[in-house]
């Protein structure tokens, strides 16, 4: 496979237009996750607090508590109450927490269960995600070909709308399809849709708009664009720091991924704080920190995430 040799994205006007929309946005992700963190701690009883409880098992690290707690939930659940939202967002919930941890012979049993009691109908943003799931799951399991048309769906054929989260995440599924085939210039396309969208987008929600600017990092990485990569790791290190529970999956993901950027670079002194860091969160074993770091380095995610 030929290397990409600084394509589309990286260059010109746009890069440096997104850098200057990422400087204002570093400032605005902090403010946003202070308010939706107090919103977020308002949660009513029932399912909210549940699913609330069930995230706050995968932030401290207890993980299999995380799945007991979520599938006992969905067996507590009426699917045909209140419109089968309910159980969507349990459903749902678990689906991303297995997809976090790279469980995903369990997150096809799940959505096949989804499916079957079909809990997206009715609701044109359960079938945009379901749509998601879905094709990501087809190329996932070898069937790209089907999986690439459910996806090319979501995203409008040719126009690659990335209007709204489900439509982004696709994208940039998409994008690593296409870097995955050697199509470098596609993969750029679809990855400037997801970032130029989640940058202008004013409803986007603060823990989407962290996602898609820490995918974006790790695409200029594979772009062979390290120092740009460092830039944006730079920017979105205390955002981090001050947001993101140091012991959950995304905190690991993205210090690993940080810190493969800091090696390549040779940033050696700034890459020992941040092993440090890593082995802290996650548990100050060297042996996992390390299992963590290599698995980014080879091209594998520690999440799934």
């Amino acid at each position: 496979m030929h290397q990409p040799q600084g394509v589309l994205l990286d260059e010109g006007s746009h890069y440096r237009d997104m850098i200057g929309l990422m400087r204002c946005m570093a400032i605005a992700v902090i403010v946003f996750f202070q308010a939706w963190g107090t919103a977020s701690g308002e949660q009513p009883w029932g399912i909210d607090e549940e699913i609330k409880a069930t995230w706050e098992s995968v932030f401290d690290g207890h993980l299999q508590d995380a799945i007991t707690r979520a599938e006992k939930l969905l067996t507590e659940i009426d699917p045909a109450q209140d419109g089968g939202e309910a159980y969507w967002r349990a459903s749902s919930t678990l689906v991303e927490i297995l997809q976090e941890l790279e469980n995903e012979t369990l997150a096809d049993k799940i959505l096949g269960v989804m499916v079957q009691k079909k809990i997206a109908e009715g609701s044109p943003s359960r079938r945009a995600w379901m749509q998601y799931y879905v094709g990501r799951d087809l190329v996932r399991l070898g069937h790209k070909e089907q999986g690439e048309q459910v996806l090319r769906a979501l995203t409008a054929g040719d126009d690659r709308q990335a209007y709204f989260p489900a439509q982004r995440a696709a994208a940039i599924f998409k994008s690593k399809i296409e870097y995955d085939t050697g199509n470098f210039d596609q993969s750029a396309i679809w990855m400037r849709r997801a970032v130029i969208e989640i940058l202008i987008n004013k409803e986007a929600a603060p823990i989407e708009i962290l996602d898609v600017l820490t995918e974006y990092a790790a695409h200029l990485v594979r772009m062979r664009r390290p120092l740009d990569a460092y830039a944006l790791y730079v920017r979105l290190e205390p955002i981090y720091k001050g947001t993101v529970p140091r012991h959950s999956p995304r905190y690991i993901r993205f210090t690993a991924e940080y810190l493969q950027t800091l090696t390549t670079i040779g940033a050696y002194a700034v890459a020992d704080r941040t092993l440090a860091d890593l082995k802290e969160a996650v548990g100050a074993d060297a042996g996992i920190a390390d299992e963590a770091f290599f698995g980014v380095s080879s091209g594998h995610k520690i999440r799934e995430s």
